[in-house]
């Protein structure tokens, strides 16, 4: 009997300790930074359009967290109710037989009061002390991070609480609902340790999409077009499905002299944009950068025109590939030009560049901003 007391509080112990965690960490999303933020950010989460904003107004009134709530409510008045009646025999058996489960009981133990101790908490004083001006590459960061952790405790409570209330009632176990609630465990240690390594400043946070994100997609983009361009080599449909290109099994061997002139060209431009990405890692996202402006401004201006690089390289590439007109064709390379030729002029803006990259952006943009003596050969 001491045992079954003894667990029975420990899990309602645990449903409560889980509840209020999530309601301070609700709460804490109205501090000034994030509040700040999300009056006036666009961002969403789901398909139905809901906002972190919208997200932690229904938190608490949900059915999944209300019940959750209204559950813990009940356990605690139940829990007063059987000390009264010194618990009897058929309720000490049903608590007793939700226990003998034992990946219930690690469940509640492992999962959720390690996570809760450990780990919220930690959550806890990192958002309490959020800097309003900590960038807005850094605010997006925590955003989703914070997002991913309130979704996840959601499912979590009433994974728990699902896989608890059968068992207290009696019923077969449910090993679909079991592995949901693990999953949902194990998705909660992620979130809270993806918010542990996150970025600590906005220039970690751009140095980690662009490590992660950016340059990787620009030099499979290099690689992919490089293989393509070789000399008696039929572009396959494999290709064509892992990038969304429409080779159609083409040999380029086959295209007019302009329009292997054009690719060269845009093959050439894609090579200096990838050695100028990776080169201006060292002094502008690893080392302390000086700049006229608030250089967490100018970090995420440098992440929005790498994006926006990005991107143009794989329309290109596509229009290319997809047998566009050659006026079309063009018109993307040029756009894709006069981005790389920004991106430079943007980066040129740090006054402790190393000297020789230094001279090495002006010749850049010097070369690729000269007038178009050949439309097809302007490098």
């Amino acid at each position: 009997m001491v045992t079954s007391q003894s667990h029975y509080d420990h899990y309602s112990a645990t449903l409560a300790q889980l509840a209020k965690q999530c309601r301070i960490l609700t709460s804490l999303i109205g501090n000034p930074a994030f509040r700040s933020y999300n009056e006036t950010s666009t961002l969403v989460f789901d398909d139905q359009g809901n906002t972190l904003k919208t997200l932690t107004s229904k938190f608490t009134k949900d059915c999944n967290m209300y019940q959750l709530l209204k559950a813990v409510n009940n356990v605690v008045s139940l829990d007063k109710e059987l000390r009264e009646l010194h618990y009897h025999e058929n309720e000490c058996t049903k608590i007793s037989l939700s226990y003998n489960n034992a990946d219930v009981y690690v469940l509640g133990q492992a999962s959720c009061d390690r996570l809760l101790q450990t780990h919220i908490p930690l959550v806890v004083s990192f958002l309490k002390t959020f800097p309003r001006t900590a960038g807005k590459t850094l605010l997006d960061t925590y955003y989703d991070l914070v997002t991913t952790l309130l979704q996840t405790l959601q499912q979590l409570a009433e994974a728990v609480k699902q896989s608890f209330d059968l068992t207290v009632q009696g019923q077969p176990r449910n090993q679909g609902l079991e592995q949901n609630a693990r999953s949902c465990a194990q998705k909660c240690w992620d979130a809270c340790k993806a918010l542990r390594e996150g970025p600590h400043t906005n220039q970690e946070a751009v140095r980690m999409i662009w490590q992660q994100h950016i340059l990787p997609l620009v030099e499979d983009a290099e690689s992919e077009l490089t293989e393509g361009l070789r000399p008696d080599t039929e572009v396959t449909n494999a290709v064509a499905d892992e990038d969304g290109w429409d080779l159609s099994g083409e040999n380029i061997e086959s295209w007019p002299e302009e329009k292997k002139r054009l690719a060269q060209t845009i093959q050439r431009t894609v090579g200096v944009v990838v050695q100028l990405f990776r080169k201006l890692q060292t002094p502008c996202l690893q080392s302390p950068i000086r700049v006229s402006e608030d250089s967490k401004v100018w970090l995420d201006e440098l992440l929005t025109r790498g994006r926006a690089i990005s991107d143009q390289i794989d329309a290109t590439v596509a229009s290319l590939w997809e047998g566009d007109e050659m006026e079309v064709v063009q018109s993307k390379w040029h756009q894709l030009r006069q981005q790389s030729v920004d991106i430079a002029h943007h980066v040129v803006m740090v006054q402790n560049l190393d000297r020789r990259f230094r001279k090495g952006l002006e010749a850049f943009v010097c070369d690729h901003s000269k007038p178009d003596t050949d439309k097809t050969e302007a490098e």
